[in-house]
């Protein structure tokens, strides 16, 4: 079984993806909860080609709001995140 190393920092991309930085230096891309929300809600009110949004600058802003629990998980706005699954499945390159 494959040791998986800690989380050790998050940053939330322009593009509303998680880039997720490991121990070892691994690092893995990740959609965010905030990426689908942003793009149901542009798909909903067919503002995809416009870009316009209803999201508020709240949704974009990661700050010190990362928490990071012992079991390698991690919460970015209320959302948890689990570190194992983004090393083993997560893009190497961002998307």
């Amino acid at each position: 079984m494959q040791d998986i190393p800690k989380v050790v920092r998050v940053a939330l991309l322009p593009s509303l993806f998680l880039r997720v930085e490991f121990a070892d230096g691994a690092v893995r891309y990740w959609r965010s909860a905030i990426n689908k929300t942003e793009l149901d809600l542009l798909k909903k009110a067919g503002n995809l080609r416009k870009g316009l949004t209803q999201l508020t600058p709240e949704y974009y802003w990661l700050g010190t709001q990362a928490t990071f629990g012992q079991d390698n998980t991690f919460a970015i706005n209320r959302v948890i995140y689990d570190g194992n699954e983004i090393y083993k499945q997560g893009n190497r390159q961002p998307t």
